[in-house]
């Protein structure tokens, strides 16, 4: 068990940094290189691609990987055909879907740029189904090696080729970008496939009873995913709605591409936390889920609460240091939104120990509520104060799902909030009898 924390724990980590650190310098080569509004038409393509892929996630990752680490190994084949069925199908969806609407997502935002962007990403979005398929079965079976290559292939493509771009002193077009991320994708799937295909093993013919169990365990965490991808991009997309605040979208969306950094540790658990939590929850009920919750966010806490406190002290110097001075009006909005981070923790945590346990409809509407509610807080507050607004609205819609989601996780597993911050204070405790411990070894 310890050998698997540590190298599922490692892997995880560093596909999450790889997907941080090539998105983000991605970005931050944008923000020097593009105008505000071209930068800002790329932030609002990536939002809504982001939210595609989501959903595939939420349909498909959680009941696969539930199903194959509750079930008996004489029926993987039928539920890895069942998935990929579905997987393709939903592709194909997505794709058509992207091509009938991107005109008018276009004209919504003023960019007939973006509606080229969406179209081209029609074909990326089914080329993706193989990787995402390859990566669920890999973590299902508790495997996060290709996870991490087949990221690092097809984020770093993107990042590599904007970079030759500029060392090249060649104009950077974001169709071409859009296009880079299709070829990436092919490699990227074969790389997925080469660590997955020792679990990847499939029947002759599809198995419709398969097909109706992922779906009925998927259909939850599938809207509670496009809900969660809602609640993370409402304040940009509102903000984008509004004529006159369009070119600030890039500008606001550097503060939410640094708080990504406090992010990592929230995601990076979340992806080990889920397959032992469906299996713990399986073996010993809610004790099981109720010590892993406690523990998992009190560590975090102890990750999160440092990086917050540095952001606060130096968000002036990081903002110019990543954005230029172009973009010294995201400071004071990067000092409001570093909270989400905390909130971020407690949020992605109760959401995976729902869905572990049996409750996605629960966590379906939970989350569902939380969307609604932050876009009624974005409204009111961007119409009152602006850009800045959105970051004062989504910190009170956290603050109130935060809330409501403490008092369920206490009725229905006992959870003591109290516990939390017990195991992330005694986490600083045991590193500092860590260190107390080495440096005596170095002395003596």
């Amino acid at each position: 068990m310890k050998n698997y924390w540590i190298s599922s724990g490692l892997y995880s980590l560093l596909n999450q940094i790889t997907q941080m650190v090539f998105n983000l310098g991605s970005m931050i080569i944008l923000y020097r290189v593009l105008d505000k509004p071209t930068c800002s038409t790329w932030v609002l393509f990536t939002l809504i691609i982001a939210s595609i892929e989501v959903c595939r996630t939420g349909l498909l990752q959680n009941a696969l990987m539930t199903f194959l680490n509750t079930n008996p190994k004489s029926e993987h084949n039928s539920i890895n055909t069942a998935s990929l069925f579905l997987n393709i199908s939903l592709s194909i969806v997505f794709a058509t879907l992207l091509l009938f609407f991107s005109a008018a997502i276009g004209n919504q935002y003023k960019s007939p740029e973006l509606a080229t962007l969406l179209n081209i990403y029609a074909i990326t979005t089914l080329l993706l189904s193989g990787v995402y398929q390859f990566n669920f079965i890999q973590q299902a079976n508790l495997d996060f090696r290709g996870l991490f290559w087949s990221t690092f292939v097809r984020t770093g493509g993107l990042f590599f080729s904007i970079l030759f771009l500029v060392f090249n002193k060649a104009h950077i077009n974001l169709t071409t970008l859009a296009f880079v991320q299709v070829f990436a994708a092919v490699p990227a799937a074969f790389v997925a496939y080469l660590f997955a295909r020792k679990y990847f093993a499939l029947k002759n013919k599809i198995d419709w009873r398969w097909v109706k169990k992922l779906l009925a365990y998927g259909k939850f965490t599938f809207g509670t995913n496009m809900a969660t991808m809602a609640f993370k991009s409402l304040d940009r997309l509102v903000i984008g709605s509004f004529p006159a605040l369009l070119t600030q979208v890039s500008t606001y969306d550097l503060s939410i591409k640094i708080n990504n950094l406090a992010e990592v540790p929230t995601t990076t658990l979340a992806a080990i936390l889920f397959p032992q939590s469906a299996r713990k929850n399986h073996e010993e009920g809610n004790s099981a889920i109720k010590f892993l919750y406690e523990k998992s966010v009190g560590v975090l806490m102890s990750l999160i609460i440092p990086i917050i406190i540095f952001i606060l002290l130096f968000a002036d110097v990081i903002v110019n240091l990543l954005g230029s001075s172009a973009y010294a009006s995201a400071a004071p909005i990067l000092r409001i939104t570093i909270f989400f981070g905390f909130f971020m923790a407690f949020g992605v945590q109760f959401g995976t120990v729902m869905d572990a346990s049996g409750k996605p409809k629960l966590n379906f509407w939970i989350t569902t509520l939380g969307a609604i509610v932050n876009l009624a807080c974005n409204y009111v507050f961007i119409s009152w104060f602006g850009v800045i607004g959105a970051a004062y609205g989504t910190l009170l819609a956290m603050f109130l799902m935060f809330s409501i989601m403490q008092i369920l996780l206490n009725r229905i597993f006992g959870v003591q909030l109290v516990n939390v911050f017990k195991y992330a204070f005694s986490f600083y405790g045991e590193a500092l009898t860590r260190l107390k411990q080495f440096k005596t070894l170095q002395t003596s």
